[in-house]
């Protein structure tokens, strides 16, 4: 039953956005009381929280490398591992990373997990870095990873743009954007501006 509220409230979060979503649409949405949830989760609150911890544990848990030391292999599997959450759980993917939900906020505690998330990725990139030279530092090119490919798998969850092959167009992407990635390491002022700047984001986020 607890699966079954938080996958209906992240689904009214992720459709809806906040005006839609109240302990009473959720139940309605989950086939069971109101009581029911605040059993689970005490308030409207603890239900958000619980949605965004659970939302980023399953990421993790579909990110997870796989039995192999190779950091290029480690960085291209937790790539797919976005769009493996994007297709598979579209409902929780919109909830972790849609601006369209911005009056509901995860506790601090909450989002932790989001930040853990990506320095995850960033050591992986980091790894990949210091095996081959990259033409900028890992920080930056773990960003345009991260960026690309979530702009491209919310844009395919909207259902706008041609009708492509969703998972051959991301491969691709990826695929392009590593290698362009690899070569001769340039520091520019763009570049140490960016990495400042993370580094500042991971020490206050």
């Amino acid at each position: 039953m607890r699966n079954d509220v938080l996958l209906a409230a992240a689904e009214l979060l992720a459709t809806q956005g906040p005006s839609g979503f109240s302990v009473r649409a959720v139940a309605g949405a989950a086939g069971c009381s109101t009581i029911s949830v605040y059993h689970y989760f005490t308030n409207k609150q603890g239900l958000i929280d619980a949605i965004y911890l659970e939302a980023f544990e399953r990421l993790a848990a579909i990110q997870t490398p796989p039995g192999t030391t190779d950091p290029v292999e480690v960085v291209w599997s937790i790539s797919m591992g976005l769009r493996r959450m994007a297709v598979e759980q579209p409902a929780y993917y919109r909830v972790m990373f849609s601006p369209s939900v911005p009056d509901v906020v995860p506790s601090p505690a909450s989002r932790a997990p989001a930040r853990s998330n990506y320095q995850r990725y960033l050591s992986a990139v980091r790894a990949w870095a210091a095996s081959e030279p990259l033409r900028v530092e890992p920080e930056v090119a773990a960003h345009i990873l991260w960026s690309a490919g979530h702009g491209l798998l919310m844009v395919e969850l909207a259902g706008l743009g041609p009708r492509i092959d969703g998972e051959a167009a991301f491969r691709t992407t990826v695929r392009v954007i590593m290698d362009g990635l690899r070569g001769t390491e340039v520091t520019s002022s763009v570049s140490r501006s960016a990495t400042r700047s993370t580094d500042e984001e991971s020490r206050t986020g």
